[in-house]
């Protein structure tokens, strides 16, 4: 089983730190694939679709319309969840770009030492 920092540290075991949360990365990599894997969706069922009515199939064709409308609706859905993901990921790197170091030749309290 895999603890929390938090479940750890209450534990009194050791902490690895990490300079991003992995699981973070990880579900914005699964939801750019589950992106990937709609659009491939989408593509396929769009060429069927073409085939069936150049075969004159309206009933299928009609039903692959309808199959189709569904999967560029959870397509539009897993592209709102990547960018979700995508901007919590950077939200997590942002502040990276801006941390303050304190000076080290700075006396604490404001006051310096002459």
């Amino acid at each position: 089983m895999r603890l929390t920092p938090a479940d750890a540290m209450v534990r009194g075991e050791e902490v690895e730190e990490v300079g991003l949360d992995t699981r973070s990365d990880e579900s914005a990599s699964t939801a750019q694939q589950h992106v990937l894997e709609a659009e491939q969706y989408v593509a396929d069922l769009k060429r069927i679709l073409e085939e069936l009515v150049r075969d004159k199939h309206p009933a299928q064709a009609d039903l692959a319309r309808r199959v189709l409308r569904t999967l560029e609706e959870s397509l539009t859905l897993a592209r709102e969840h990547l960018a979700r993901e995508q901007a919590k990921l950077a939200g997590e790197t942002a502040g990276w770009n801006h941390m303050e170091v304190p000076d080290p030749n700075e006396a604490q309290g404001g006051e310096t030492e002459r």
